[in-house]
């Protein structure tokens, strides 16, 4: 859980505009002035959508999407993210500061490996 007022912090110090959630319980509402995007994998059926109007996806399986920065600068929340979602958000996050844009990225829970192990750090 990563308190509202921290997020408020991380927009008034770091000029963020936006989020990228994993789930609507890991995003936080009218504190951005962009609305949030979320994580296709992540969100489980379109019902869970219904309540957050002019949301974008953005979905992992698409590769073109995920070689284009985040148009914002951007908070990005992970709850419980795989490996592989950690290095896209990582990749996407790199190629957002390139294009002069800044990303916070702050993950719930740890990652767990292809192995469905516990990872213990990342490199």
């Amino acid at each position: 859980y990563l308190p509202p007022q921290l997020r408020w912090f991380f927009r008034e110090f770091f000029d963020i505009e936006q989020e990228a959630c994993s789930s609507p319980a890991t995003c936080s509402g009218g504190i951005f002035t962009q609305p949030p995007r979320f994580m296709g994998n992540q969100v489980r059926g379109p019902h869970v959508m219904q309540n957050f109007h002019d949301v974008e996806i953005d979905d992992p399986s698409e590769r073109a999407e995920w070689q284009r920065p985040w148009e914002h600068n951007t908070l990005v929340v992970l709850r419980n993210a795989s490996d592989a979602m950690l290095v896209q958000v990582r990749a996407r996050a790199q190629l957002s500061a390139s294009h002069g844009r800044r990303v916070i990225v702050v993950t719930e829970g740890r990652p767990k490996t292809a192995k469905g192990k516990v990872a213990t750090a990342m490199t």
